[in-house]
């Protein structure tokens, strides 16, 4: 019997009718947990779609008052006033303009242009001149180039003497190395199809059929197989390596039209300053395996399952793992909607980390600078944040963006943390990620790589314009270099023509600042 009050009925129910009641109030209770966990997780991804499409591309966060943090990470800002080894002094000259004008480039050619009034001036004196500054081009202008060999018939009628051909980029062909180093930096480093490069020619009066400009690239990079090699083994010989992966889609020929999903495989050498990309149809693990299968040192990756090898006693014996602390903090970036406080303290204290590694870039921190800084204050700041996220693992929703943040970080903890052990350990993978930018915007402007084997062509042009970068050279002087230069080159004297190589044997061709 339930009694409902003095004037109320009284109502009777069986045992089995209230066990009944009793279930279905809890059935509804759990309904409407999960409708809120739904809700809670739908307004996430919007938050991720809104974050994706408006948010800023900057990894700095500023988005809390640094007094606010909570965390126990000792005395970090006061690290800049502690390192500073020199104070240094300059006399700046004072700019009328709040904006000033910065000048023309000085290498540039001058054109004079002399402009005299309208009016007689004859008989008049001359007390000056004013000189304004424009900065001006001309069309690209085609030329032919004819090359000219005399042929010379001895005395005694025996031999006939002429000179050879100079080296040029394709065999038996009629294109030179600037024109064809200008076609291969404008799509694959500008990001211009062919079609449209074709369109720009004939308007110029140049026409020619695309595949004779396919067949000019492959031929030309048949020749460079040896040089791309060279600069891959290169870069695996060193004790350091960033690698990473995006995927390229590729027609096939198995059904006209269709494309399948292949993959470049990125590496960086930060000591060698070489970046490599390969291609593959795959993105499983045994791709990097074969990559890495001689190398012995640091690997830094994400956390993508392909990878999860290194952690094996086989591999761990010659490998040491390193975590990205960049795609750690994009996790919490991702539940500032959800977990705002919680989030922000978090994101704030791994910014005290990125500003240790300024501070040691400003200042041109030798290796072992740099790991006793980390030591002293890295360290502790790591600590920190890995007591409170412990602190947050009991109370967090595995599903939601806070809780994958918290749970990414702490099942990865000992790789994010391995930095700090070496100087020339990276704190994040942004480097690697930096160098296949490039890919991405590539794909929006040419969509697709017309086969496998010319998609293994751009794995091998996108090293070369990469590794340029990463040395700061020109990429057109570079690779015209190049293109005439190989052919008498030889193997035990290949790395003479890596781009780190360039600047020295070219100190006349300024470098490129990226």
């Amino acid at each position: 019997m339930i009694a409902q009050g003095e004037n109320t009925n009284t109502v009777t129910i069986t045992k089995d009718e209230y066990l009944s009641l009793k279930k279905e109030n809890a059935d509804r209770k759990t309904e409407s947990l999960e409708q809120k966990s739904q809700i809670n997780i739908l307004q996430q991804q919007l938050a991720n779609l809104q974050r994706m499409l408006f948010g800023s591309s900057s990894e700095r966060f500023t988005g809390v008052d640094p007094n606010q943090l909570t965390l126990d990470l000792g005395e970090i800002p006061q690290i800049e006033q502690e390192v500073a080894t020199e104070k240094i002094t300059y006399t700046r000259k004072k700019s009328n303009s709040t904006h000033p004008r910065p000048p023309l480039p000085e290498d540039l050619p001058r054109v004079e242009e002399i402009i005299s009034p309208d009016e007689d001036v004859t008989g008049w004196k001359k007390i000056g001149e004013e000189h304004t500054e424009i900065l001006e081009k001309k069309p690209a202008e085609f030329y032919v180039r004819v090359i000219v060999r005399p042929k010379y018939l001895s005395p005694d009628g025996k031999r006939i003497v002429i000179a050879d051909l100079p080296n040029l980029p394709v065999h038996r062909g009629n294109v030179g190395e600037g024109l064809l180093t200008e076609i291969v930096i404008s799509k694959w480093m500008d990001h211009l199809p062919i079609y449209r490069q074709r369109k720009i020619m004939a308007r110029q009066g140049v026409k020619l059929a695309e595949s004779t400009i396919n067949g000019w690239i492959s031929n030309s990079l048949d020749k460079k197989i040896v040089l791309y090699d060279a600069m891959v083994k290169s870069a695996l010989t060193g004790d350091y390596i960033q690698v990473d992966e995006t995927s390229i889609p590729v027609l096939t020929k198995d059904k006209p039209g269709s494309t399948h999903k292949g993959y470049f495989w990125a590496g960086h050498s930060p000591p060698g300053k070489i970046a490599f990309f390969l291609y593959d149809k795959s993105r499983a693990a045994k791709v990097p395996k074969r990559l890495l299968s001689d190398f012995k040192g640091a690997v830094q990756c994400d956390a993508y399952v392909g990878y999860d090898f290194l952690d094996k006693p086989d591999w761990s014996k010659k490998v040491t793992k390193l975590g990205c602390f960049a795609h750690a903090r994009r996790y919490f970036e991702k539940s500032l909607a959800d977990e705002p406080e919680n989030a922000k303290e978090i994101m704030l204290a791994i910014q005290k980390l990125y500003q240790v590694e300024r501070i040691a870039h400003n200042h041109n921190f030798t290796f072992d600078q740099i790991k006793n800084l980390r030591q002293r204050f890295s360290v502790r700041v790591l600590d920190a944040i890995e007591k409170r996220l412990k602190e947050h693992l009991p109370e967090i929703l595995p599903k939601g963006n806070w809780g994958t943040a918290v749970q990414y970080a702490l099942r990865h903890w000992v790789e994010l943390c391995r930095y700090t052990e070496d100087g020339q350990w990276n704190i994040d993978n942004n480097l690697i990620e930096n160098t296949i930018r490039p890919i991405a915007i590539g794909r929006r402007n040419y969509l697709f790589a017309g086969s496998h084997e010319a998609a293994q062509r751009s794995a091998m042009i996108y090293t070369f314009m990469a590794t340029c970068k990463i040395n700061n050279v020109n990429p057109y002087e570079w690779l015209k270099w190049v293109m005439v230069t190989l052919p008498d080159t030889k193997m035990s004297e290949i790395e003479n023509l890596f781009p780190a190589n360039f600047a020295k044997s070219h100190p006349e061709i300024k470098p490129v600042k990226s």
